[in-house]
């Protein structure tokens, strides 16, 4: 992975051309999946989950969920 190595194939996903688009990292088991507004992360580890949460609050929804 580098920066801007998939930004085409992500922004197709987000002016929804293309569908079902999933990132999987072997070395940490994240998981990144681009739809057409915005983005879901998945964390295979509940305290990295908290610190990402904490590090880019304002990018959360304002719904008390986060969702």
């Amino acid at each position: 992975w580098s920066p801007g190595q998939f930004d085409e194939i992500i922004r197709r996903v987000a002016d929804d051309e293309m569908r079902f688009l999933l990132f999987f990292s072997l070395e940490t088991k994240n998981a990144y999946a681009p739809y057409d507004g915005g983005a879901d992360l998945f964390f295979s580890h509940i305290p990295e989950m908290h610190t990402f949460k904490q590090r880019y609050m304002h990018w959360l929804s304002s719904h008390p969920s986060g969702n």
